[in-house]
């Protein structure tokens, strides 16, 4: 993103990019930066075996910034907002306990061309390919879950809902800056993104009657609120925190943000939709419940749904995973081992 000198980027809202310019808030007209498409990349090395899964926002630029803290050397070309959000690839090495144990490679004889190509000397000019041979529609991800290194994250969002608008808060307590992209099931709500440095937040607001807002950010962190605004609309403060001991804990509380005067009391569901497991509970304006939730079972993986009774289309929805400072594991749900309840 280029800006003005002595410019911090505060967020984006469609084309355009606020700016704060001595403490003025004012939109400019600016480059966008930004990563782009997920490509694969293997880290292959003595000091990264044990099959480890690492998702930390890296770029191409990271290969640069690892030769940077190796060496020494400074490439003037990186800008500091992908210093910022992109590692430096040193979180996929383990250069203090090297792993030095020999591997067992699995066999290779299941990708060996057919007999046919093999007794022709490798013609494969008169190999023609059938059904058996070949691989048809995409491939199924195989089932499991792997090692993975533990990341620099620790992020929240927060939605408040007004008489006509939801303002969301992007907060990050985590050890490295996060970008949070916001998608609207709404067709007039531009796409945004918000850059937040660690220890700081950001707040963002959509007006009209109804919402309905899906947060993106690193590793499987997603927080969706939909429902709409006005009087008599569900307005639910929830706040979640984290606890470190073992493979972590999510901390959620849940408070009825009505005003008081309106005296509705909201019948309220959480569901985990890692076990099914669900508690219900009825929250007058200004009063709240909540519960610390262990992730042992599931390396620190949580997917929490809260919905309203009588408001069908209150759904919002808390997901992600707890870093501990430790090394985990893969999602469960994703590797096929649990299946995704409520």
């Amino acid at each position: 993103m280029l800006v003005k000198q002595n410019t911090d980027i505060v967020q984006t809202d469609g084309a355009v990019v606020w700016c704060k310019l001595e403490s003025v808030l004012e939109p400019l007209f600016c480059v966008l930066e930004r990563v782009r498409l997920r490509v694969p990349f293997l880290a292959i090395s003595p000091w990264s075996k044990g099959g480890y899964v690492n998702s930390q926002v890296f770029d191409h630029t990271s290969v640069i910034q690892f030769i940077e803290r190796r060496f020494g050397v400074k490439e003037a070309n990186i800008s500091p907002w992908r210093r910022a959000v992109c590692g430096d690839l040193t979180s996929c090495f383990n250069f203090a306990n090297p792993n030095d144990k020999k591997p067992t490679l699995p066999s290779t004889d299941p990708f060996l061309p057919p007999a046919v190509q093999l007794a022709e000397g490798g013609n494969y000019n008169s190999f023609v390919p059938d059904v058996g041979s070949v691989m048809l529609g995409i491939p199924q991800q195989e089932q499991g879950i792997r090692p993975a290194k533990a990341l620099p994250y620790e992020m929240d969002v927060r939605a408040a809902v007004g008489a006509s608008n939801v303002v969301l808060t992007f907060y990050n307590t985590g050890q490295a800056t996060v970008v949070f992209q916001v998608r609207s099931g709404i067709a007039s709500d531009l796409v945004r993104t918000y850059t937040v440095e660690p220890g700081k937040q950001l707040s963002g607001t959509w007006s009209g009657s109804a919402y309905d807002l899906s947060v993106y950010g690193p590793n499987g962190f997603v927080r969706y609120f939909k429902g709409s605004t006005g009087f008599g609309a569900p307005a639910l403060r929830i706040e979640s925190t984290y606890g470190t001991d073992g493979y972590g804990s999510i901390n959620w509380k849940i408070t009825n943000a009505l005003p008081a005067h309106t005296a509705i009391t909201l019948e309220v569901t959480v569901v985990d939709a890692y076990t099914g497991n669900s508690v219900t509970q009825a929250v007058r304006p200004g009063q709240g419940f909540g519960n610390e939730l262990s992730l042992e079972q599931f390396f620190g993986w949580y997917d929490l749904i809260v919905t309203v009774a009588g408001h069908p289309n209150f759904n919002y929805r808390l997901g992600g995973h707890v870093e501990t400072g430790r090394d985990s594991f893969s999602d469960p749900a994703m590797g096929g081992l649990v299946t995704l309840q409520g």
